[in-house]
């Protein structure tokens, strides 16, 4: 919470009458495009609100989100996962699963033991194959698409598991080189995982790559060769039919967001205006980005609202006023946690409108708002500084972070006023 503090230092007679204001922060403003084109974000649509909302208790982390429902870890007790389903908010909970995930792009729910991973269809409710395979070799999860690592350095050959008639059926991704290291499925899209991994060794460079596996064949697809300053927690990654896209940190240059176009290989560059970590993601013909957590922190950031960009040409729109987290959901659509003024706190899904142009729609609320409130103050009606030396402390307590206020001292009797 916030708490500005303000004491006021001038004399403008015996008696005052105290006028509060509170603003959100600076608007945030689209990135500019590497050829320095653009313009000024669309006016964002309202969210569209599903009236059957599901309440989410404050404080909830969403794990992810599927076609059919959403996973989330209780705020009270972190061991206890739920599975909502949207269409009736009917709940599973996976109270002793050690780690439970939600796969990427779809409603398979992915639960490991420390020697045991079983696959299960939260849509039908049931499990689609069990596999032997200790939980330190796991690399991620596509769809019904299990991904495992040879070795605890996290080093090839990746494996993959799907679903077969007699059980699981177990294949080695091909196309990946054979130092391959620190795998891991970083996105995935429309029976396609995206693959992250360096190369490289103490005598040789290290450089990172991108690779498109198709998960029909086990086969890599395509590849590409990624700048990898940043930690890994630190980039953001996201794959559609149309488009692969990645942030990238550069030393003495910044952040980006780059987009590939897989049918034509051209690349879009889109500088950040600060340094940090992103969420990024594709929605129809636009990328998506903002910096997450945006609210909790000290000052204002130009990428605290979620902003879509045309990847067809330099219209921005704002969608959230901020994000939290972000998922690779069904389809050409993406995921978030996070909030708008007039929709509040909640799970967001980002779909193209009728026109193209994406729109958030909510799923579930935690019934907590976005917009500022103010919670509490201690600020007296009036005061006569006789009796305090001159001096009136002020406190508030606001209800987010990010907050630009204007506080004006009134004398009732001249008009004379001073605003800080």
């Amino acid at each position: 919470m916030t708490r500005p503090r303000s004491t006021a230092r001038h004399r403008l007679g015996p008696i005052v009458a105290v006028v509060l204001m509170a603003t959100a922060g600076p608007a945030a403003l689209p990135a500019h495009a590497a050829t320095g084109t653009s313009s000024l974000p669309v006016a964002a649509p309202v969210a569209t609100v599903d009236a059957t909302a599901h309440l989410l208790k404050p404080g909830d982390k969403v794990l992810g989100l599927g076609r059919t429902g959403f996973l989330s870890k209780d705020a009270d007790d972190y061991t206890l996962i739920r599975w909502t389903r949207l269409a009736d908010g009917a709940v599973t909970t996976f109270p002793e699963e050690p780690r439970t995930y939600l796969s990427r792009d779809s409603d398979v729910a992915v639960l490991q033991n420390p020697d045991t991973t079983t696959l299960r269809d939260m849509e039908a409710g049931t499990d689609l194959y069990s596999v032997s395979v200790k939980w330190d070799r796991y690399a991620g999860a596509v769809g019904s698409h299990f991904f495992v690592r040879a070795d605890l350095s996290g080093h090839g050959p990746l494996d993959v598991y799907s679903p077969g008639s007699g059980g699981a059926v177990r294949r080695t991704v091909t196309g990946l080189p054979a130092d391959a290291s620190e795998l891991r499925v970083v996105a995935g899209a429309d029976d396609e995982a995206l693959v992250s991994y360096l190369t490289g060794d103490g005598t040789t460079a290290v450089a990172q790559h991108l690779a498109v596996v198709d998960l029909a064949s086990a086969t890599v697809t395509s590849s590409r060769r990624a700048p990898a300053g940043g930690s890994a927690s630190e980039l953001a990654y996201a794959l559609s039919a149309g488009y692969v896209a990645w942030s990238e940190y550069e030393s003495g240059v910044g952040a980006s967001v780059v987009v590939l176009n897989r049918s034509t290989q051209k690349v879009q560059r889109f500088p950040m205006p600060t340094p940090g970590r992103v969420l990024i993601g594709l929605v129809g013909d636009w990328v998506t980005y903002s910096r997450p957590e945006g609210l909790l922190g000290d000052e204002a950031s130009p990428l605290t609202a979620l902003t879509a960009r045309s990847l067809t040409g330099t219209t921005t729109r704002k969608l959230l006023d901020h994000t939290v987290s972000g998922f690779d959901t069904t389809g050409e659509t993406h995921g978030f946690f996070g909030g708008t003024a007039a929709g509040g706190e909640g799970l967001y899904r980002i779909v193209p409108g009728t026109d193209g142009v994406p729109v958030a729609t909510r799923l579930a609320t935690t019934g907590e708002p976005t917009q500022v409130t103010l919670l509490h103050h201690a600020v007296p009606t009036t005061v006569d500084l006789d009796h305090t030396s001159g001096r009136l402390p002020m406190a508030w307590e606001l209800s987010r972070n990010n907050v630009n206020m204007w506080v004006t001292l009134r004398n009732t009797r001249t008009g004379e006023s001073i605003t800080e």
